[in-house]
C-alpha cells in the first residue's frame, strides 16, 4: 500500500507490476491508451473514507516567538508573518480564516446551525437530491456564449484555491492509524449518539436515495475542521485554521514555511528541484511539491509544474545576465518575478472571465492599505469558491500532437503520478476541452473516488456540510450585505428574479424557511444577471452574491498585501511593463513543447498563435552593472 494523494485515499495502483511511482523514466504518452486501460482495470479503493476529500492534516510547528519589526523585508516572507507590520501575523500560515459576517453556531459557539426554527436543517445529501439531482432545475449559465472558458482555467482556479487556503480536520489521538470514523458496517449504519466522536457530523443517506440505498450505503463520514483559540481562558466562537499563507503568493510551489521552501529549492542557481522529465520532484518514490495536493489529478499538477519551469527558466536567464549574483539572490528575485507573473494573470486574465469586465475595472486600483485584512475569508474558501466543483466536467480529455483525444473519467483521474510524463498531452487537452456548461456531473454527486463496484462520494454534499460546520450564515444574510434587491425577503417568492421559479419551488420542499438555506445553495441556483444587455461574453460566470463575495475577497488579497507585484515600490516602471506584456500565452509557450497556443487561454477556442511569434519577457531591466 502507498499513499495515492493528500486526500488519504489509499489504492493499489500497480501498473506493469510496478507501482505508479516508480514508472520507467522513458515511459511514454505513447502508451497513454494501453496504460489508461490497465491502470483502470486494477484501481482498487481500500476506503471510499479514510479523508475528507480536500484538505490534509498539517501537524502544528512550533513557532518562536518573532521580534515586532519597523520595516518590511525587501523579499515576501514565506510564512506570511510580518507581510502587514500593523498587525503582522495577518495572512499567516496556521491563523484563522477571516470573514465578512460574524460565524453563525446554533449555540452561538461551535454546534451547527439549526433552522430558524430550531429544528435540524435538511441533509446535505437531500438537499442535493431534490436541487441538484433535478432534471427540471436548469444551471447552465453559459447560454449564448460564444466564449466558453476551458478545464485550465478551472485548474487555475483550484490552484488559487489551494495557495490560499487549507483546512485542517480533527483526527483521534494516534494519527492516521485513529481516524475518526461516523459511520459503520462498511457505510451501513450511522453510528449511536453514545459512540459517535464529537467531531462527526455524517452524511445520513436516505432510503429514498435512488443511487446509494441500492448499493446499501447509508451514511457517509465527515469530520468536522479544526479550531483555534486565541485565548485558551476564555470560551471563544468558533474560527478555523488556515494551514496555508492567505496570500496569493505561489505557496504551492514555494510553500508556507522555511522547512518546505528548503526542501523544493535544488540550491544550485536559485532553481528549483525537478525530476529528470521537468516536472515535479520525487523523493522517496513520491512526487512532492511546495503543497501536498499538487497531485491531486495530473490535470491540476500541469499548471504547477508550468510555474515550476517558469521559475527555473526565469532563473537561469537572471544568471547569465547577472553572472555575479549568487544563488539566495538569484532563487528570491525569481520567485519574486514569478509571483509577480501569477498574479497579473490572475487579475488582468483570469478574473475578468470570472466576475465579469465591469466589475473587475473596479479592481484597477494600485495601493496598498495596511488596514485591508488580506486573510483568506472562510465564506470564499470553504463555501463560495467551491461553486467550481460545478464546473468540473464528466470526463478530462487528454490530446496528442495529432489531436487524438483520449477521455478520463474525474472519478478516475486522481492520480497525477502515472501520467507524469504526459504533460503536454494533458496541457492540449485541458486548454481545448470546455468546463461542465450543465452545473454538478454525476461524477461529482455520486462517484467521487468510486470503488470496484462504482460507487464514491458526493462532493457536493460535503462541500454544504463544510459551510455548516465552518458557522458560515445564511444565504439571505449575504444578499442583505450584497445588497442584491430585494435583500429583505420574507417569503421564497421573493428570491425572484436571481433564481429559476422551478428552484424556487424545489427550495420551497426543501427548507422550512427561507432564512435557512445554506450560501453555498442559493448562491449556485443564482442566475447570472444581464439588466443592461451586455455582450453575454462579458458578464460573469455566477451570480450577484457569489460574484460580491469573490470580489471581496479579491479586493482585500489585493489591498491588503504589501508586496502585491503592481504597487509602489516592488518593481521598476520598466519592469512592470515587461510582466504586464507577459500573458498566460507566453508563459505556455516557454514553458512548454507544444507549437501553438489559444491567444485567450483561458478560452477552449478562438484565435491561435504560433509559439515562435510569442516573445519571452524582456528581463534586460533586472540586468545590473558589475
Amino acid at each position: 500500500m502507498e499513499k495515492l494523494n493528500n486526500f488519504g485515499i489509499f489504492v493499489i495502483f500497480m501498473i506493469f507490476n510496478v507501482s505508479s511511482a516508480s514508472l520507467p523514466q522513458n515511459f511514454t504518452c505513447d502508451d497513454l491508451h494501453m496504460l489508461y486501460n490497465k491502470a483502470k482495470q486494477l484501481v482498487n479503493v481500500r476506503s471510499l473514507y479514510d479523508d475528507m476529500l480536500q484538505d490534509n492534516f498539517v501537524t502544528m510547528e512550533d513557532r518562536s516567538s518573532k521580534p515586532s519589526s519597523t520595516t518590511n523585508e525587501k523579499y515576501r516572507p514565506i510564512t506570511g508573518y510580518g507581510n502587514n507590520l500593523k498587525n503582522p501575523k495577518t495572512g499567516e500560515k496556521f491563523t484563522s480564516y477571516g470573514r465578512i459576517l460574524k460565524a453563525a453556531y446554533d449555540d452561538q459557539v461551535y454546534s451547527i446551525r439549526k433552522s430558524g426554527r430550531g429544528y435540524d436543517l435538511p441533509t446535505a445529501r437531500n438537499i442535493v437530491r431534490k436541487l441538484f439531482l433535478n432534471d427540471k432545475i436548469h444551471l447552465n449559465k453559459f447560454e449564448g456564449r460564444t466564449q466558453i472558458p476551458n478545464v485550465f482555467f478551472l485548474m487555475f482556479g483550484q490552484m488559487i484555491k489551494h495557495d490560499t487556503g487549507l483546512r485542517q480536520f480533527n483526527k483521534n489521538i494516534g494519527g492516521d492509524k485513529n481516524i475518526i470514523r461516523c459511520c459503520a458496517n462498511s457505510n451501513k449504519i450511522t453510528l449511536p449518539p453514545s459512540l459517535m466522536h464529537s467531531s462527526c457530523i455524517p452524511i445520513v443517506v436516505s432510503r429514498s436515495d435512488t443511487f446509494y440505498n441500492p448499493r446499501e450505503i447509508r451514511c457517509m463520514d465527515f469530520i468536522r475542521s479544526n479550531i483555534i483559540s486565541n485565548n485558551p481562558h476564555k470560551i471563544e466562537i468558533g474560527e478555523q485554521v488556515n494551514a496555508v499563507t492567505s496570500y496569493l503568493d505561489l505557496s504551492v510551489i514555494y510553500g508556507s514555511s522555511h522547512k518546505q521552501m528548503t526542501m523544493v529549492r535544488s540550491f544550485n542557481g536559485g532553481r528549483l528541484k525537478m525530476n529528470p522529465s521537468n516536472v515535479l520532484p520525487v523523493e522517496n518514490g513520491t512526487f512532492y511539491s511546495g503543497d501536498d495536493r499538487a497531485t491531486q489529478t495530473q490535470f491540476l499538477t500541469v499548471v504547477h509544474s508550468l510555474f515550476i519551469r517558469n521559475h527555473n527558466n526565469l532563473s537561469d536567464k537572471l544568471a547569465g545576465m547577472n553572472p555575479d549574483w549568487n544563488d539566495e539572490k538569484l532563487f528570491q528575485e525569481a520567485r519574486k518575478l514569478n509571483i509577480a507573473i501569477y498574479q497579473k494573470i490572475i487579475y488582468e486574465e483570469w478574473l475578468p472571465i470570472l466576475l465579469g469586465k465591469d466589475m473587475v475595472r473596479l479592481l484597477e486600483f494600485t495601493a496598498y492599505n495596511e488596514h485591508a485584512d488580506a486573510s483568506t475569508l472562510n465564506e470564499f474558501s470553504n463555501s463560495v469558491f467551491r461553486v467550481f466543483h460545478s464546473f468540473i466536467p464528466s470526463e478530462f480529455e487528454i490530446r496528442d500532437k495529432s489531436d487524438n483525444t483520449t477521455k478520463i473519467s474525474v472519478s478516475d483521474a486522481l492520480n497525477a503520478e502515472p501520467l507524469m510524463n504526459c504533460l503536454e498531452s494533458i496541457l492540449r487537452g485541458i486548454l481545448h476541452q470546455n468546463i461542465s456548461l450543465t452545473g454538478y456531473s454525476d461524477e461529482i454527486l455520486n462517484k467521487l473516488f468510486k470503488n470496484s463496484n462504482d460507487v464514491g462520494l458526493d462532493l457536493l454534499s460535503m462541500d454544504i456540510l463544510r459551510g455548516r460546520d465552518h458557522g458560515i450564515p445564511a444565504y439571505y444574510r449575504y444578499r442583505k450585505f450584497c445588497n442584491v434587491m430585494p435583500w429583505k425577503l420574507e417569503v421564497f417568492n421573493d428570491l425572484a428574479p436571481h433564481i429559476s421559479k422551478t428552484a424556487i419551488n424545489m427550495l420551497r420542499q426543501t427548507y422550512k424557511t427561507i432564512y435557512d438555506i445554506d450560501l453555498l445553495v442559493g448562491g449556485a441556483l443564482e442566475m447570472i444577471e444581464n439588466s443592461s444587455h451586455k455582450n453575454i461574453d462579458d458578464l460573469p460566470l455566477i451570480g450577484p452574491t457569489f460574484q460580491c463575495i469573490m470580489y471581496e475577497q479579491f479586493y482585500r488579497w489585493k489591498a491588503g498585501d504589501y508586496y502585491f507585484y503592481s504597487h509602489e515600490g516592488r518593481f521598476t516602471k520598466d519592469q512592470l511593463k515587461s510582466i504586464r506584456d507577459y500573458k498566460l500565452a507566453n508563459l505556455i509557450c516557454d514553458n512548454s513543447d507544444i507549437l501553438s497556443v489559444l491567444k485567450d487561454s483561458f478560452i477552449s477556442s478562438g484565435l491561435s498563435v504560433d509559439c515562435q511569434s510569442l516573445p519571452s519577457i524582456d528581463l534586460s531591466f533586472w540586468k545590473t552593472e558589475a
